[in-house]
């Protein structure tokens, strides 16, 4: 009863946790507000979620490869240096879309054969 009587009660609240409730609301709007929308933007969305288990799997094994060919041309850089933030992701992107392109869409057309159909009979 006491916690009922504290959430009905503005009283007790204090005045930081104003910025909460503001912002739940804004989220909530937000969310059904992007729900709504039908554009190109959805696909974008969908071809770069398809990138990020790729990337997840191979980020590292480019990073190793962007430190060796920064070495190999005698780049100097330090840990954290742009350069090597730069060439890293560039390499992993172009990993990751060649396995997004070739690996998982091969993977994907074996799923959809084994995978039951949806309609019901």
């Amino acid at each position: 009863m006491i916690a009922i009587n504290y959430l009905l009660n503005l009283n007790y609240q204090t005045p930081h946790t104003y910025g909460f409730y503001i912002n739940l609301t804004l989220c909530a709007l937000l969310i059904l507000f992007l729900s709504e929308i039908r554009s190109n933007y959805i696909n974008f969305d969908k071809s770069i979620g398809n990138l990020s288990y790729p990337i997840y799997l191979i980020h590292y094994q480019c990073g190793i490869i962007a430190f060796q060919l920064l070495y190999l041309f005698d780049l100097k850089y330090h840990k954290g240096d742009f350069i090597f933030f730069t060439t890293s992701i560039i390499i992993t992107f172009v990993f990751a879309y060649i396995i997004s392109t070739t690996v998982e869409q091969k993977i994907e057309t074996i799923r959809n054969k084994i995978r039951p159909s949806s309609k019901t009979t």
